[in-house]
């Protein structure tokens, strides 16, 4: 699959990383890119060995759509001129907008690694969300390529009840081994957040409270 992070770029139509990439970079300098703290975490937790920031893929809010059909596409030697019948791996594509929140590809040893990572900062995932993403995320399944998955967060998420391809449960403990991977997120200290408060008999709020986040 030696053309499959080709295609991921190909796909990538984010405006948010394109914003983000003329605002923050320049055209030698790409701010997207894993910094050695964080790459050095990530490998810790998968037990991988991830290459420098230069020969990694690094794009945000990715969709689905875009990495089944960059994984379909890497195993074809050119992308088709005329329409396909829709292959089992892309069976859900155009059903929804999921998207994962980080997505990071490199070549290792002849291998397409993909480490996809899932952010909450201070609301808490639901078992609908996460099996809705587990069942789109089943393009995996016959996919030639080493795929990871990792929830950050604050806390560490308790009571999800899961059925996760293998691929995407950590291995270990056996009390563990039905669980994805976690990385802990760590927030910057005395952010706020705003409330409307006293609402009346009509629904409407009269003042505002700011509280810690």
């Amino acid at each position: 699959m030696a053309n499959v992070i080709e295609y991921l770029e190909k796909f990538n139509r984010k405006e948010r990383y394109w914003l983000l990439h003329k605002a923050l970079g320049d055209e030698g300098n790409n701010p997207f890119t894993l910094s050695d703290k964080f790459r050095k975490k990530l490998e810790c937790k998968l037990n991988i060995s991830i290459p420098k920031a230069e020969k990694v893929f690094v794009a945000m809010d990715y969709h689905f759509d875009w990495l089944g059909m960059a994984l379909f596409l890497g195993k074809c030697d050119e992308i088709p001129k005329n329409p396909i019948l829709i292959p089992k791996i892309l069976k859900d594509i155009n059903k929804n907008q999921e998207d994962i929140d980080l997505l990071v590809a490199f070549e290792d040893d002849g291998k397409t690694h993909i480490i996809l990572i899932e952010a909450k900062a201070y609301s808490k995932w639901t078992n609908k969300q996460l099996r809705s993403k587990a069942s789109r995320l089943k393009i995996f399944n016959d996919a030639d390529c080493e795929p990871r998955f990792v929830l950050t967060s604050p806390t560490e998420p308790e009571r999800l009840k899961i059925v996760w391809p293998k691929w995407m449960k950590k291995e270990g403990k056996m009390q563990d081994r039905e669980k994805p991977h976690w990385l802990q997120l760590t927030l910057q200290d005395g952010l706020l957040r705003v409330q409307r408060v006293n609402k009346s008999a009509n629904g409407d709020y009269s003042h505002l409270r700011i509280v810690d986040a």
